[in-house]
């Protein structure tokens, strides 16, 4: 069995979720055409289009905490007070970002429960401060 870093989890996973999401909620909440959130987002209409049938980052479902977050960046986005990146950087480094990897790398990988504790981003060893501008 391959043993997963959990910056894997988070690329593989999480990033693909928090993306899909980002774009529904500039479309859905926001307003936005599907064409300008792929350019607000710097991906194409194509990636949008999967993002929108649950192609691409469709296997994690975020909870409410999350969401109102993914929320906030939309609205900053919009309205070009921030950057994809920033954003996504933000809502990568929320604790409960860091909890969805660590119960899929938990499940994915058996050996992961005993190297939580030596782990960056094991809930004990968090440093992360949360920035709602």
């Amino acid at each position: 069995m391959k043993m997963l870093l959990p910056q894997e989890i988070q690329a593989n996973y999480v990033l693909p979720a928090l993306r899909r999401e980002l774009a529904l909620a500039l479309i859905d909440q926001r307003k936005l055409k599907q064409g300008d959130a792929a350019a607000l987002l710097g991906v194409t209409s194509s990636a949008i289009s999967q993002y929108r049938s649950a192609k691409r980052g469709g296997t994690l479902k975020f909870g409410d905490e999350i969401l109102e977050e993914i929320s906030i960046s939309s609205k900053k986005l919009e309205k070009g007070t921030s950057e994809p990146l920033q954003e996504l950087l933000r809502l990568l480094n929320l604790p409960r970002a860091f909890d969805i990897v660590c119960n899929i790398h938990k499940k994915d990988d058996p050996r992961a429960e005993n190297a939580c504790a030596g782990c960056h981003i094991a809930p004990e060893n968090r440093s992360v401060e949360e920035n709602n501008d």
